[in-house]
């Protein structure tokens, strides 16, 4: 059979990877190469090949959905990919690997500074919208996601609470975009509220004030419901809101009771259900006895918002031989919001799910790469600048691209990446400048 296509080999400079370019000008835009230069605070360096140039390498990496350090050795003679991210010298993989695993195992402090400072400056410089949730409160989703990571004997992968080998680090993410502000690797076998989230959360208030001006409304999951989290949460002046804890002690029949009464008061909210279902809202505060560091006690009142169900039958008709009863608390300090309004905040929050997802699958970040815990740390963190990077780039073309049926909110990294990364371009020089030739009917190309 005769081939309709004839393929021939070129010397243009051809490349399926036209976004790389967008990247790196937004990196250069917060002096990433010169920040991560500074023999200063980064004093793991090399004359043949500097931090920039590794460093820059792997950003493409994974900027492409990858993490694998090998991948370097196909961009080590790949003109196109060192022209797109300015990489003079490119390392091989057990460059990139060596060079990572000394300043892992040195400047781990150092790096994850800067990887707070490079993400706050991008959030912070590039002017990117943080919608909020309620009112002019921006979101700051915190939650811990656990890393399968099974089979391998990597430092610090131990049995997670989702019954498999894994890490367990805590994100945080602002706006409902889901920008994710910082990252902490942890060992599976931590627990949410280990000795280092106090310092963690204090840390990431901080950063996010320096990023936003605007009022912060902190949600969790009742692994973070505890004194310490509320004190902290006051002091910085922000407001909270967590899902309650249901201890032994709590028996959701005494809460559906006490709503039943109250309600014959006049204060509790009787919704309207299907048959078989009875339903009730209200509030009540509740006093916390905190201690701070220095062993001094102060009590901080919160709102607590009850959501209390009796079930005698199923939402299938068939009765129930002994009444369900259900109760969900949330703590929080929103005085004037409604329960109803507190409880849809709360069900908000299940979104930084749909953000881990995008980290750890669409990135492929979640079986990290090294045997070492602190370069796993740094993979971790740089990881976070390119999801950042990623995410700006979706939420502009989400604007360039208004969809006919519905207007698009938020574009997940996957899309991102195929639509926007792997895209196909030729490089071109002409009178001192280097051209990007991209087909003239590609509705991508105010975005590069």
């Amino acid at each position: 059979m005769e081939m309709k296509f004839v393929i021939e080999a070129t010397d243009e400079m051809i490349g399926g990877t036209t976004g790389l370019f967008a990247v790196n000008n937004i990196l250069t835009s917060v002096h990433f190469r010169e920040k991560i230069n500074d023999w200063r605070k980064i004093k793991v360096q090399s004359k043949h090949i500097p931090n920039a140039d590794v460093f820059m390498t792997y950003v493409g990496i994974l900027a492409q959905g990858k993490t694998e350090f090998e991948r370097a050795e196909a961009y080590r003679e790949h003109e196109y990919f060192r022209t797109q991210l300015e990489i003079e010298k490119s390392p091989s993989c057990s460059i990139l690997r060596q060079r990572f695993n000394a300043i892992a195992d040195t400047e781990i402090d150092n790096m994850k500074n800067l990887v707070d400072e490079i993400n706050k400056n991008l959030l912070k410089h590039k002017q990117v919208t943080l919608t909020p949730c309620y009112k002019e409160h921006v979101p700051l989703d915190i939650d811990v996601t656990p890393m399968d990571n099974s089979d391998t004997k990597k430092e610090g992968v131990s049995w997670t609470y989702k019954e498999f080998e894994g890490y367990a680090p805590i994100m945080a993410y602002l706006g409902k975009e889901g920008y994710l502000l910082r990252t902490e690797l942890r060992e599976g076998k931590a627990n949410g509220q280990c000795a280092k989230t106090p310092q963690f959360l204090r840390d990431t208030i901080n950063l996010a004030k320096q990023v936003t001006d605007q009022k912060i409304l902190a949600r969790t999951d009742c692994g973070h419901d505890c004194c310490d989290n509320v004190l902290i949460f006051t002091e910085s002046e922000i407001d909270f809101l967590m899902k309650a804890k249901n201890t032994v002690a709590d028996k959701p029949e005494f809460y559906f009771n006490r709503a039943e009464e109250l309600f014959k008061k006049g204060n509790s909210q009787r919704m309207e259900t299907r048959q078989g279902k009875e339903r009730y809202l209200y509030s009540y505060e509740k006093t916390y006895l905190c201690t701070r560091e220095d062993g001094t006690k102060e009590s901080v009142t919160a709102r607590i918002v009850v959501d209390a169900i009796k079930r005698t039958s199923k939402s299938n008709g068939q009765m129930l031989l002994i009444p369900e009863y259900d109760c969900k608390r949330y703590t929080t300090s929103l005085r004037e919001a409604t329960e109803e309004e507190i409880i849809e905040l709360y069900h908000a929050h299940a979104t930084s799910e749909q953000f881990h997802s995008e980290l750890k699958s669409d990135m492929d970040v979640e079986r990290l790469p090294s045997g070492k815990f602190h370069t796993n740390e740094l993979v971790l963190g740089m990881a976070s600048v390119v999801y950042n990077i990623l995410r700006m780039l979706g939420q502009i073309g989400s604007k360039l691209e208004v969809s006919k049926k519905r207007a698009v909110a938020r574009k997940r990294i996957k899309t991102v990446i195929k639509d926007m990364i792997l895209l196909a371009s030729k490089l071109t020089k002409h009178g001192r400048k280097k051209i990007i030739k991209i087909y003239e009917h590609e509705p991508r190309i105010p975005i590069i």
